[in-house]
């Protein structure tokens, strides 16, 4: 929901190939240095023998954004280190540009499209669907659920927060899905902590820390956890080493990643967008 809202603050997207090319180096550099350090870890570091994929895709349904799109049996192939989000924001980033089209055109046409979408992920989760984490499908309602809060916030912002609030909690109470709820709050969090920006205090520089590398943090702290959860499983760290450990680290890897992989990604976007808009 909130990148549905988030990438919904520009009612013009801009030229569709550079639009595509921002996506591609804001998700790709950090989802494929993770995909590839697994590859190493599991399967060379510790020389684990892959389980078998039903699909026959192994690690190309991660580089191709299908890991939770093609059938498997196997849990490794869905979700390797909490990475089941982003082929649905790929599909989603795919799509954008016509939902955008759509919504700047018409709200009521984009609401009613949004209902057909839950009818069709409540069909698809029901019959066709056969993972088990929800694949694109199924999240598309909440992307579009946050686009149609844009709309509103557009027209007043407190009153679109409310709206927001209220959508989140109405699909949570529908859908049975509790986790929804705070999902809503966290979102109502992120949106408002925009207020505090131009602060200086402690809180607000975790804030901005946390708020500009949070794709990075987000890949990095399940990726650290995984690894360390091998070795405590093996009984080689106790618990309280293990969660310390792995926070720092976290903390660590996630700077590294976002100065040395994701901040120079951004930069060629940013320049690529310029040379876009001079020619």
């Amino acid at each position: 929901m909130i990148s549905g809202f988030l990438v919904s603050v520009k009612k013009d997207i801009g030229d569709i190939k550079t639009y595509y090319v921002k996506r591609i180096l804001r998700i790709c550099p950090v989802y494929y240095l993770v995909i590839v350090y697994n590859i190493f870890f599991w399967g060379i570091l510790l020389n684990w023998s892959w389980p078998v994929d039903s699909s026959g895709m192994y690690w190309w349904r991660y580089f191709l954004f299908l890991s939770t799109t093609v059938p498997t049996g196997e849990g490794l192939w869905i979700n390797v280190n909490a990475t089941w989000t982003i082929s649905a924001f790929m599909f989603f980033y795919l799509i954008n540009p016509l939902t955008h089209f759509i919504k700047n055109k018409s709200a009521k046409v984009f609401a009613a499209i949004l209902v057909v979408s839950v009818f069709i992920q409540t069909f698809y989760d029901q019959y066709v669907y056969l993972n088990a984490f929800p694949g694109p499908i199924s999240c598309l309602p909440y992307f579009l659920i946050g686009m149609l809060a844009r709309i509103y916030v557009e027209e007043e912002e407190k009153r679109g927060c409310c709206v927001f609030a209220l959508f989140a909690v109405v699909i949570a109470l529908i859908k049975g899905a509790n986790f929804l709820v705070y999902a809503c709050l966290i979102a109502i969090v992120i949106l408002c902590s925009g207020q505090l920006k131009e602060g200086t205090g402690i809180l607000t520089k975790i804030i901005n820390w946390t708020s500009d590398r949070s794709y990075t943090l987000y890949l990095i702290h399940a990726t650290v956890f995984a690894t360390f959860q091998q070795f405590y499983g093996l009984g080689r760290i106790n618990k309280a080493v293990y969660v310390f450990a792995a926070v720092v680290l976290t903390l660590v890897f996630t700077e590294l990643v976002y100065r040395y992989v994701e901040m120079p990604a951004n930069r060629l976007a940013k320049k690529m967008t310029l040379k876009a808009q001079r020619s």
